[in-house]
């Protein structure tokens, strides 16, 4: 079963546009090796918003950010975001599923 988490930061101001090329790099890892089956970004005004699935994504994100190989990016990322907080999901609604017609 999988699980999601988000990791919310507010965009300094003025890095919008660095952060937006930035993202347009993709992720810096590898999603399956990481552990993630999905990976997506929310962005706002002044807010960003990424978005973990996967078997236990908060040992992945976590494994992610021990790693010496993404400091750097780390370290980027920290010159346009602050205030990085962790969310966990909490609740969770899906349209049931229709019996097929027949």
């Amino acid at each position: 079963m999988n699980t999601r988490i988000a990791v919310a930061a507010k965009i300094r101001p003025g890095k919008r546009v660095t952060l937006e090329q930035m993202l347009s790099e993709g992720p810096p890892f590898d999603l399956a090796d990481a552990g993630f089956d999905h990976h997506q970004v929310y962005l706002g005004d002044e807010d960003i918003f990424f978005l973990f699935e996967g078997g236990s994504p908060v040992t992945a994100v976590r494994r992610l950010a021990a790693e010496r190989t993404l400091m750097g990016h780390v370290l980027r990322m920290a010159g346009v975001l602050s205030s990085p907080h962790l969310l966990a999901e909490e609740y969770s609604w899906h349209r049931p599923l229709e019996a097929p017609a027949g």
